[in-house]
């Protein structure tokens, strides 16, 4: 005689405190979960009204209410495992099966509209011992908070029986309340004041205990073959994590100097780029020097006269003007030296002014006569130079 199913329809209350977690655990978003999801199914799982669930929970809230009010109810939908397992074992053929689709948007189709406007996040979980919805809605009455009418008992009673009504031509039964069967439902809760966690605490602790109770069963039966297998295997991991935190060091050892060396190289790359930088300025200055040269060796060898102050970077031959204004008398100690030259004007230093005739000391004993252009102003004497009889006009 096969097993009888049943539609099975549970509510839970939601205050601020567990909001939170309960939306968390909805969407797998918290890294601490319940013992029996398998992770290898989360991926099967759909939420059909995506993300977001607090913020239309928090829009629905009115400005004021109590801190510990109930913000939402949390209605489960499910079955009994035999109807699942009837339509299909496998969960990945299960969630394309298109009975078990048809029941979905049935109990979807129930809730929308049981809960209209109200309902603000539905779930579907397939990685959990057996396929269920989990539906949240905010207990508003003509806009109040109204969870203690909302979960009244007959309320509870009714929406079952409606619920019941739904998915009926699924071959479901009307489920045995649960004051009947004493079956307590895990549920995900982080107020401690609810016994939910404690209840959840219990649940993993009888889950561990069975297991437990299993792997002694079979360690009986296990051969002694078996055994040593094992222990090998054991063995054999030790062994392997041995070696890999030998080599694991080894890198260390051979990645830490390398290191230490890159950061030495990469001084040594930004010193030699402030060394090149500074050859490339002193070539430069080089290559100027060189061209000044050049023009001074040329005058020199042409005795044209020169500027005292050079206008230009690059120095040409050019004659220089006549001046225009009388010329003073120059002593005749200056008699018969040479016409300076555009070099000689820029680097000599004044002796001797006489107008606009100045006498350039060059070095070495050696002086020029440079005769300052119209329009340009003539040097002054140091006071040294004054002393040793020098005129500065």
């Amino acid at each position: 005689m096969a097993r009888m199913s049943f539609a099975i329809l549970r509510h839970a209350k939601i205050k601020s405190s567990t909001k939170g977690a309960a939306i968390s655990h909805n969407h797998r978003l918290s890294e601490v979960e319940k013992i029996n999801i398998n992770p290898a199914q989360k991926h099967l799982n759909r939420s059909f009204l995506g993300d977001g669930a607090k913020d239309r929970i928090d829009a629905l809230l009115p400005p004021k209410m109590r801190k510990d009010a109930v913000v939402s109810v949390e209605t489960l939908l499910t079955a009994s495992p035999e109807f699942f397992d009837g339509l299909e074992k496998d969960r990945e053929k299960l969630a394309k099966n298109p009975v078990f689709l048809a029941w979905v948007d049935q109990s979807l189709g129930w809730a929308k509209k049981e809960f209209g406007s109200n309902l603000v996040d539905a779930v579907l979980h397939m990685d959990e011992s057996s396929p269920h919805i989990h539906i949240l809605s905010v207990p508003l009455i003509d806009g109040r908070l109204c969870a203690k009418e909302v979960m009244a008992r007959k309320e509870l009673q009714r929406r079952q029986t409606e619920y019941f009504q739904a998915v009926k031509g699924f071959g479901l039964e009307r489920g045995v309340p649960a004051e009947e069967t004493k079956r307590r439902h895990i549920g995900l809760k982080e107020d401690a004041g609810s016994g939910g966690k404690a209840a959840q605490v219990q649940a993993q602790l009888d889950r561990a205990k069975a297991d437990l109770l299993r792997l002694q069963k079979l360690s009986k039966e296990w051969s002694d073959k078996d055994l040593a297998k094992v222990r090998a295997l054991e063995a054999t991991i030790t062994s392997k994590n041995a070696a890999f935190e030998s080599l694991k060091a080894e890198a260390i050892a051979l990645i830490t100097p390398l290191r230490t060396e890159v950061k030495t190289m990469k001084t040594q790359i930004t010193q030699l780029e402030a060394e090149n930088a500074q050859l490339a300025k002193d070539l430069a200055d080089a290559k100027k020097f060189a061209a000044i040269r050049s023009n001074y060796q040329a005058e020199k060898a042409t005795g044209t006269p020169a500027h005292l102050i050079i206008p230009d970077a690059q120095v040409k031959n050019e004659p220089i003007e006549a001046p225009k204004t009388p010329v003073e008398a120059i002593p005749a100690q200056w008699a018969d030296i040479p016409i300076a030259t555009k070099m000689d004007a820029a680097y000599g230093t004044p002796v001797g002014v006489y107008g606009r005739q100045v006498v350039l000391h060059m070095g070495r004993g050696k002086h020029v006569m440079h005769t300052v252009p119209d329009g340009q102003p003539v040097p002054k004497l140091k006071q040294t130079e004054q002393e040793k009889g020098g005129v500065s006009r």
